[in-house]
Parts: C-alpha cells; structure tokens; sequence
C-alpha cells in the first residue's frame, strides 16, 4: 500500500528528502501545480516505510493494508494542525508571514540598510526555496545578531542577481548603518548549525 502525506503539516517543498530517498521512486514533484506527488505503483512495501523516517514532522505515513490506509485517513482528516502551527520563519524557506517580503527596488532597498538598527537582508529567489530542515529560523538568527535587528526577505529574478551583486541564493547579509558587516551563501548544512550561528554573532560583534 502507499505511503500517505499530511498535508497540513507538511511544508510541500520541492527539496523534501525523500524525493531523493525513496529507491523505488514513489515519490516526485509536480511543477505545473507545485506539489509532492505519490505514485502508488512504484510503492512495493519492501521497505517497510522507511519514508517515515526523513519527516521530521511525521506528515509522512504508511499503511499496510486498506483498512489502514482508511484509518490513517480519517485521522489525518480530524487533524486540526496547521502547518503555521507547527513551523515558524526560517531563512532560505518560503514564508509563512508575508509581513518579513518586500519587492525589491533599488530605492526599497537602500531605505532598508539605511535604517538607524540592525538589519539582515535575505535574497532569495522563489524557484529555490527549499525545505525547512535546510534553513535557520529568523529568530534565531536575529538573536544571534542583535536583539534590534530587524530582517527582510527580498526575492529576485535570476537576471537580477547581478544587479544586485548576488552570485548565489539564498543570501543573508547584515547591515548597520548602510555598512555590510558580513555576508553568507546559500544553506547551510544541518549538522553545523552552531557553527553558522556563530558566524552571524561575530558579525553582530563589530556592530558599535
């Protein structure tokens, strides 16, 4: 029987490991309406849903039989979770809050690292935003930059990343005062998590 996905917790991104994972294949992307897809004829049981396992939220589950599957079903359908519920902004992922997006223009933007506070800048392009096991909530980060700081999502085209002066998305930069004190690149790797944090705290460190 096929693995099932809860889609009310699950955050429905394109990098979901388990696209990778999964050797049969059962799991894929559908571009056109931007969402994970289940093939349940690739789906032959044999590994015993070890699927299971690359959720971190549990949204994905698996089922023996029909009668499990319906089980399975009618609880995924009484879940009152949401996905906002269970996860909070992060760096490098899609939004939750449309309040962190801004449009950029060049104007917006210099407004934005001319402000008398700590800011965090994230460039971002929306065909890259990953899943949220690869990002940083902001949180996080603004606690490790500055208790003040504020921080923006911007998203770019690709033609535009030069304009910009990005070579890579995502991108966090951090300013006071229009002046950049530090720069990262892309994700970082889930297991040096620390050791990214205390990169962004040495750049809150030449704040003065």
């Amino acid at each position: 029987m096929p693995p099932i996905i809860n889609f009310k917790i699950c955050d429905n991104s394109e990098d979901c490991e388990v696209i990778q994972k999964c050797q049969r294949g059962v799991f894929g992307w559908d571009s056109k309406r931007k969402t994970l897809t289940v093939n349940p004829k690739k789906c032959g049981g044999g590994c015993d849903g070890e699927c299971v396992l690359y959720c971190p939220v549990k949204a994905i589950r698996f089922c023996r039989d029909k009668e499990e599957c319906k089980k399975i079903e009618r609880e995924i359908e009484r879940d009152p979770r949401t996905m906002t519920e269970l996860f909070i902004d992060r760096y490098g992922a899609t939004p939750i809050d449309d309040a962190f997006v801004f449009e950029l223009t060049p104007e917006r933007l210099k407004k934005r690292i001319n402000v008398q506070r700590p800011m965090i800048i994230e460039f971002n392009r929306r065909d890259t935003t990953a899943c949220l096991l690869k990002s940083v909530p902001i949180a996080d980060i603004q606690e490790q930059y500055h208790p003040d700081a504020a921080y923006a999502k911007f998203f770019i085209k690709p033609e535009e990343m030069a304009k910009y002066g990005v070579t890579k998305t995502p991108c966090l930069r951090f300013y006071y005062n229009n002046e950049l004190l530090g720069q990262i690149d892309e994700y970082f790797e889930k297991d040096y998590k620390y050791t990214y944090l205390d990169q962004v705290y040495k750049f809150g460190r030449k704040i003065k």
